[in-house]
């Protein structure tokens, strides 16, 4: 490596190069109750939440929960599911909470 020479580069050739990345973020609770949800025998419920900041027209997102999953190998889970109409990138996280409003099972979905 002692043979490699550092390259001169002229002085009317060096550049500086940056960037800059913005992320902007928000946060937006949607509570969703279901009554009867243990006796609930349904494919699957729906939900629409509305952001209010958000023009709906462009970025919908639909919460669609099967509470005896989706499918044969998951059906004695529930399933949670996030469907969007945006280009936008979030996180939704799912937390089922009881009638005390105690918080169980804490979800994240990329």
């Amino acid at each position: 490596m002692d043979d490699i020479l550092p390259l001169a580069i002229p002085q009317n050739m060096k550049t500086q190069s940056f960037a800059v990345t913005e992320v902007k973020t928000l946060k937006h609770t949607h509570t969703w109750v279901i009554k009867g949800f243990s006796q609930c025998e349904c494919r699957y419920l729906e939900t629409v939440p509305v952001v209010p900041t958000l023009d709906a027209s462009k970025h919908a997102f639909r919460v669609r929960l099967h509470p005896q999953g989706n499918k044969e190998s998951n059906k004695d889970f529930c399933f949670f599911q996030v469907f969007s109409q945006t280009s936008l990138k979030y996180r939704a996280k799912f937390c089922v909470a009881n009638l005390q409003k105690e918080k169980k099972f804490p979800a994240t979905v990329l």
